[in-house]
């Protein structure tokens, strides 16, 4: 078992932000649960050089501020794997993101992957490991977390400092290395992480299938729907399911009896 610190007392932390301050490069990844919430609940964050491994516990130590600066210091690169949902946990807690990014998931086409490659395929092809998957469903809010569920937090990283050493040298290799730049610079606009309730029906599939009246029942909802959401911290569907919102911009129920049936069904 590699030697994992489990960070939660401040002075554990202290000691971690000058490790980060003198590295190079971190691999980066984050455990969270949202099946319940609009926002995600930052349940654990997972470092790694290939000289150290720590996961940080977010619950223990409310106050991450030393942390975040550490890690935002754009001599240091971040990896992460398809981080648009660690980013947004980033931007949720301190208003800003970090520079100097590394997404292994956009790289991966570079080297003859697919679009979207999977994290399991890329720990298969430059490690030939088969991810663990036991504690995929796992309650990372419960307290305490068990030796086998710290270990599978941290292989994340730990496979991560692995493939991106490879994928840096076969890059370079191949002369594009900086290919990239523009796409991880894209990655530091706010605007990928902030949902105005206003703009909420732009991401609603198929409504350009809808007409004009259609449109603007799904462009009003949607904005109710996003508002109520994240004033409430609940689950969009929670409220409205999409099927539920194209069946009342299609037949327009005009009465709350017709409402409550159209919701039943």
């Amino acid at each position: 078992m590699t030697n994992i610190e489990y960070v939660k007392k401040p002075e554990q932390l202290n000691d971690l932000c000058k490790r980060i301050e003198n590295a190079l490069w971190i691999a980066v990844d984050t455990e969270f649960l949202r099946e319940k919430t609009y926002y995600p609940k930052f349940c654990l964050l997972q470092l790694a050089t290939p000289d150290w491994v720590a996961c940080v516990d977010p619950i223990a130590l409310p106050n991450l501020t030393s942390l975040f600066d550490a890690i935002y210091n754009p001599a240091v690169i971040k990896v992460f794997h398809s981080c648009r949902q660690d980013l947004e946990i980033f931007y949720q807690l301190t208003g800003k993101l970090p520079s100097s990014i590394f997404d292994t998931q956009i790289a991966a086409p570079l080297l003859g992957f697919q679009e979207n490659t999977g994290y399991g395929m890329l720990v298969s092809s430059f490690l030939n490991i088969n991810l663990n998957k036991a504690h995929t469903r796992a309650d990372w809010s419960y307290r305490p977390l068990n030796d086998d569920e710290i270990q599978y937090a941290a292989d994340d990283v730990i496979y991560l400092c692995q493939i991106y050493q490879k994928m840096v040298k076969q890059l370079t290799e191949l002369g594009r290395a900086d290919w990239l730049r523009e796409d991880f610079a894209a990655l530091e606009n706010p605007e990928m992480y902030e949902t105005e309730p206003k703009n909420a029906w732009l991401r609603v599939k198929g409504k350009n299938k809808l007409t004009g009246k259609q449109l603007s029942i799904v462009q009003a909802v949607s904005h109710w729907r996003e508002a109520t959401a994240q004033k409430e911290n609940r689950p969009k569907n929670w409220l409205l399911r999409d099927e539920l919102l194209f069946d009342f911009a299609k037949l327009q129920p005009e009465t709350i009896e017709a409402l409550s049936k159209l919701s039943e069904s």
